[in-house]
């Protein structure tokens, strides 16, 4: 059996889930700045292609390792090191339209929740 591409499927009025590693190395300064683009760049790709061809997108991905930390726990409440909000907007800025952050609740399986400010699709 052969491996299928994207190439291989009509995307046209498809919904496609992407698994892609945006699991970038940000400033230590807490400022959220990504110091290397490498790996959304590296997406770019077959994130335009799947666009071209009239299909929507979601994105997966995560960022760091909180090492046991929950969501919600203290002394971060917020755990804003861990957050795609950064990598979203690079993303939205490279492609030149924005792309909505719906950012996961980890391992608990709670509904994931649209960031304020992003309209729903």
């Amino acid at each position: 059996m052969d491996k299928k591409t994207l190439r291989d499927v009509e995307l046209k009025g498809k919904r496609v889930v992407m698994r892609v590693d945006f699991n970038v190395p940000m400033a230590k300064d807490g400022s959220g700045k990504i110091t290397d683009d490498t790996r959304i760049v590296a997406a770019l790709p077959s994130i335009k292609y799947v666009l071209e061809q009239g299909g929507s997108l979601v994105l997966m991905s995560h960022l760091g390792r909180p090492k046991g930390v929950k969501l919600g726990a203290a002394p971060n409440p917020d755990n804003a090191a861990f957050t795609l909000k950064p990598v979203a907007e690079a993303l939205s800025e490279k492609l030149a339209r924005e792309h909505p952050l719906l950012q996961g609740r980890g391992r608990q399986g709670q509904e994931g929740r649209r960031e304020e400010g992003h309209p729903p699709h």
